[in-house]
């Protein structure tokens, strides 16, 4: 598919499919086909709003999901090797130990746990996976958790946090070591805990 001008293209093939009156899935199955499109000529963020557009259609297909989930990774991971996208408030302002890269780890997806203090106490709390760091990841809060910042800050360590990638899952306590509001991107306003744990590395070695 040849696009002189993707951002056009792709705004006239949404007016088209949005005008012919079809049944949601199908018109999101279109919004997918059309973001993969947009993917194969460079264009991430346009691809981004279709799959966000389509989810919104069917919220239980996978395939929209994961391209969605995939594709804002890639995104949040290019920010971050540029240093750009997080503002930290003094209080919880703390230097980077290290570059963030993708280790030779599992895929990890999302994370559960529970806290055992504050409005959360014996509630399972789940949180998606944004980035990698050498020995912790980036936990993405949206506004549905907000209130989980309240209830932690740096230094605070969390048992049996459960990491779950497509074909492991590894329980391991980790250390919080920063919590970042997020300026730029598709998650722009929500916030990222940064968590490590040694035992990430350790446990992940005897899955290989």
């Amino acid at each position: 598919m040849k696009l002189h001008s993707p951002k056009k293209a792709s705004e006239e093939a949404i007016s088209i499919i949005e005008s012919q009156g079809i049944e949601e899935k199908r018109e999101a199955q279109l919004k997918l086909y059309l973001g993969m499109e947009m993917e194969k000529v460079g264009q991430p963020e346009l691809a981004i709003q279709l799959y966000k557009s389509a989810l919104a259609l069917d919220p239980e297909e996978n395939r929209i999901k994961n391209r969605l989930l995939v594709l804002e990774k890639h995104q949040q991971k290019a920010q971050q090797e540029r240093g750009e996208g997080i503002s930290t408030s003094p209080e919880i302002k703390e230097k980077r130990r290290e570059d963030r890269f993708t280790p030779k780890l599992p895929e990890f997806v999302y994370v559960e746990f529970e806290l055992q203090k504050g409005p959360f106490k014996g509630k399972n709390v789940r949180l998606q996976v944004l980035n990698y760091s050498k020995h912790g990841l980036g936990l993405l809060v949206t506004d549905k958790d907000k209130e989980l910042l309240d209830a932690l800050k740096p230094g605070d360590r969390i048992k049996n946090v459960a990491f779950y990638a497509r074909w492991a899952i590894i329980k391991v306590e980790v250390l919080i070591k920063h919590i970042s509001k997020l300026e730029v991107g598709s998650h722009k306003g929500y916030h990222v805990i940064g968590v490590e744990s040694d035992e990430i590395i350790e446990s992940s070695k005897a899955l290989s």
